[in-house]
């Protein structure tokens, strides 16, 4: 049985004499005759011999027929890879810089301190830091991993602590942990005591004059006209 030979050949020569190099050809195959490459483009070039180099200094490899950039080399991004990476993408397991031709965004995890697809926002200021002394948020919405430092709460920390905490200090969801500052009561001590508990002071959960809580022979009138301790008061009356 006749099997045609195919005019390609992997020594890298074409022409009569085998005088003429191929163009970059992959595994330098090309035409005997034409020179033309019968496979795809070495990474860098184009075209039907593949003797032209892709249109952008960034591509790693480009379309054969037109020589626009299908992939980027390493640390570019873009349809031209021309914009390069993000200097806070964390390096892969060989030591590259690597982020996703269309957005940019790092194919690795971010440095620490950074957040976002691209890794360029950072982490607020008054997130606290881990061991290694690095403030840490979530790369998808910035939230601080360890924590808030003392006076701020939020899912990244940037809202302070009402001044109505007493030391201005609260939980991660603004309510005050260490009670009220005086006179005030509430989650986030927003609420003022009544003006008649006895020196305005009030239990810092519930608002109940502090009055009130006094054995009922100690307690004064003015509480009296808050509602809290009207029997208490008759009692106290009918007592004198």
């Amino acid at each position: 049985m006749f099997v045609k030979e195919s005019p390609f050949r992997s020594s890298g020569l074409f022409g009569p004499a085998c005088n003429k190099k191929c163009g970059f050809c992959q595994s330098l195959v090309c035409d005997q005759t034409t020179g033309l490459c019968g496979q795809t483009c070495l990474d860098g070039y184009w075209g039907a011999s593949c003797n032209a180099t892709c249109l952008y200094t960034g591509c790693q490899t480009c379309t054969r027929g037109t020589g626009v950039c299908e992939t980027c080399k390493q640390g570019f991004y873009g349809t031209n890879c021309h914009q390069t990476c993000s200097q806070f993408c964390s390096p892969n397991n060989a030591s590259l810089v690597t982020c996703e031709m269309s957005s940019g965004n790092c194919t690795n995890v971010c440095m620490p301190g950074h957040w976002s697809g691209p890794c360029t926002r950072n982490c607020s200021s008054t997130c606290l830091t881990d061991t290694g002394g690095d403030r840490v948020c979530d790369r998808e919405n910035g939230q601080c991993q360890v924590g808030c430092e003392s006076t701020w709460y939020g899912r990244q920390c940037t809202m302070a602590c009402s001044s109505n905490c007493a030391g201005r200090l609260c939980d991660r969801g603004g309510n005050c942990s260490t009670g009220c500052i005086a006179n005030m009561y509430g989650p986030m001590c927003q609420y003022p005591c009544n003006k008649t508990c006895n020196d305005e002071t009030c239990d810092s959960v519930s608002g109940k004059c502090s009055e009130c809580d006094k054995p009922a022979n100690q307690q004064t009138p003015l509480c009296r006209t808050a509602g809290e301790c009207l029997n208490v008061h008759a009692f106290v009356v009918a007592w004198l």
